[in-house]
């Protein structure tokens, strides 16, 4: 293969969280914080648009890419209704919004568990 034309890992991992973060409407400082990152470092981030799946950040991004394919899964895509949803006080999340709670690993756990309860099985 052409080392030019490969694309990484990590670069396939930076470009779906920006396009995520995009959708979601998640502003940079959010990014950061759900990602564990200072400004710098996500500013950093998206000028290499690369990063790594093995870092803290990387596996929060994974996290949050899951939440986001778990929306999609329970809605067909309808990104008004993703938003909605991560926007909006949630009773299974003890009236907590998942747009604050992401911040957090915690946060990212207990909304990823969530929608993976209400997923039709």
């Amino acid at each position: 293969m052409n080392n030019e034309t490969d694309i990484s890992k990590s670069q396939v991992l930076a470009i779906a969280i920006f396009n995520l973060a995009e959708q979601l409407q998640l502003q940079e400082s959010e990014l950061a914080l759900v990602l564990d990152l200072s400004k710098a470092e996500l500013s950093s981030i998206i000028n290499q648009k690369e990063l790594e799946p093995d870092t803290t950040a990387g596996k929060r991004a994974i996290t949050l890419i899951n939440i986001y394919q778990a929306l999609f899964g329970l809605n067909g895509g309808d990104l008004s209704w993703m938003r909605q949803f991560i926007n909006s006080p949630n009773k299974l999340l003890d009236q907590q919004i998942p747009r604050s709670l992401m911040q957090t690993e915690y946060g990212l756990s207990a909304v990823l568990r969530l929608l993976g309860r209400l997923q039709p099985h």
